[in-house]
This record gives C-alpha cells, structure tokens and sequence, in this order.
C-alpha cells in the first residue's frame, strides 16, 4: 500500500493535500498458462484514492495492469516501475 497512513508500505507525507491516506495498491500475481514461464508475473495498480492516480500522466481507473518503465503519479510523488 502507498499512501499517507502509517500503516502503508510506502509512506508519503500525510500533510500533502493531494495524497489519500491509502492511495493506491500494487497487487502482484503469477501468470499462469504453458506459454509462461516459471517467474512471470501480472502487476495491477489498485487505485483506492479520490484525489486522483496517474498512469503514464492519464488519470487510472479503479484497477489498471502496470508494466516496467511506467510511471505511477500520486500527488506530488512519482514512482517509476522497474522489473526484471
């Protein structure tokens, strides 16, 4: 969870107006099928925040599959997503 809670993993200054308490998740899960391999995995963005979550600089909807080299927007605070 990232957001401005205590209890988030990533936590963000709770005094930023912009920034929900829990403001978005990343749920990560296995991709299943024979044409994937062992450690391939699925990355969704959760966005549980009123005040908006960005995706590549377009607003996301409720629930948005992620991929290595986007960039989350929450706030003022950008995250870029790296998988290897």
């Amino acid at each position: 969870m990232v957001g401005g809670s205590k209890d988030c993993d990533i936590c963000l200054s709770p005094e930023m107006a912009t920034v929900s308490l829990i403001h978005f998740k990343i749920i990560i899960s296995p991709i299943e099928g024979k044409n994937h391999k062992e450690r391939d995995y699925k990355f969704e963005l959760i966005n549980t925040s009123a005040n908006g979550t960005f995706v590549n600089g377009k607003i996301a909807g409720e629930r948005i599959e992620i991929r290595s080299g986007d960039v989350i927007q929450a706030g003022g605070y950008k995250f870029s997503i790296l998988t290897t």
